[in-house]
């Protein structure tokens, strides 16, 4: 079966005539449903990419949960460490003035000591 003619009903003769669609009516409507596809289909992928996440995405949040709690451990730790330097601090303090019968060290001068510690790391 061939293509069906469309006519038009032309006012200058009274007669209906076969309708020929120019070739940039043409490109003009292909154009634009391809330009209608693609921006439905970025909108369709933006939102998806909003709202539903990729099992990548769903993986890389469990880890970052992962490493939140093994810093919270870690600081805790630390924290713990430094008090027990504190209290080892004082008891040393303790044990010079008893023994050496001299003062402690003031506390500038172990944090100035302290300071030179990085060039061994």
């Amino acid at each position: 079966m061939g293509k069906k003619v469309k006519y038009i009903y032309s006012k200058e003769s009274q007669q209906f005539e076969p309708h020929k669609t120019s070739m940039l009516t043409k490109v003009l409507r292909v154009l634009g449903f391809l330009s209608a596809v693609i921006v439905s289909a970025w909108i369709v992928v933006a939102l998806a990419f909003k709202y539903i996440g990729s099992p990548n995405e769903k993986r890389m949040q469990q880890d970052v949960v992962l490493l939140k709690r093994a810093y919270s451990a870690l600081e805790k730790s630390l924290h713990q460490a430094q008090n027990k330097l504190a209290e080892l601090r004082e008891r040393d303090n303790d044990i010079y003035r008893v023994i050496f019968e001299t003062d402690p060290l003031p506390e500038y001068e172990v944090m100035k000591k302290k300071g030179n510690s990085a060039k061994y790391a």
